[in-house]
C-alpha cells in the first residue's frame, strides 16, 4: 500500500485545467510504499502499543485490493508527493503526544480485542491447535 496525503492533490487539481476529462491514481510514491502488517505494526507503535503486538497469523497472506499504483502522470501534473511515510508516522506521534503513554496500561485489552477482530486470526488460530 502507499500512504498519500490526498489533501495536496486536491487542493493542486482544483487549480489545474489540465486534468479535467482525465482519471489518474492517487498515491504516495517509492517513498510511501509498506506493507498492511508494517504499517499495521508502525501505527500500533506509535500509539503506545508496541511493535509486532499482532502476529502474523492476525494478516492474511491473500491477494489484496491495494497495490503500487503509477502515479508519473498525476504527479507530473498535481506535484503533490511532498512526503514520506516517515513523515507521516512523525504526524501521527505529534498528535497522538503525551497520550501514547496512557496506552501501555491497555495495551493488553487493545490486543485482545483487535485478535477478536481478525478472522484471519481466528480461523488460523484453530488450526494451530489440530
Amino acid at each position: 500500500m502507499q500512504i498519500v496525503h490526498v489533501g495536496l492533490a486536491l487542493a493542486s487539481a482544483v487549480e489545474n485545467r489540465e486534468i479535467w476529462g482525465s482519471i489518474y491514481h492517487i498515491a504516495g510514491g517509492e517513498k510511501c510504499r509498506t506493507t498492511y502488517k508494517e504499517y499495521i505494526d508502525c501505527v500500533l507503535d506509535v500509539l503506545g502499543l508496541g511493535s509486532n503486538c499482532l502476529p502474523e497469523e492476525a494478516f492474511s497472506t491473500g491477494k489484496f485490493h491495494c497495490g503500487f499504483m503509477d502515479t508519473c502522470r498525476s504527479q507530473t501534473l498535481l506535484h503533490y508527493q511532498r512526503h514520506t511515510l516517515e513523515d507521516y508516522y512523525k504526524e501521527v506521534r505529534k498528535m497522538v503526544g503525551w497520550k501514547r503513554w496512557f496506552m501501555w496500561s491497555v495495551r493488553w485489552a487493545a490486543r485482545i480485542h483487535l485478535l477478536r477482530k481478525s478472522k484471519f486470526y481466528q480461523k488460523n488460530r484453530w488450526k494451530s491447535l489440530v
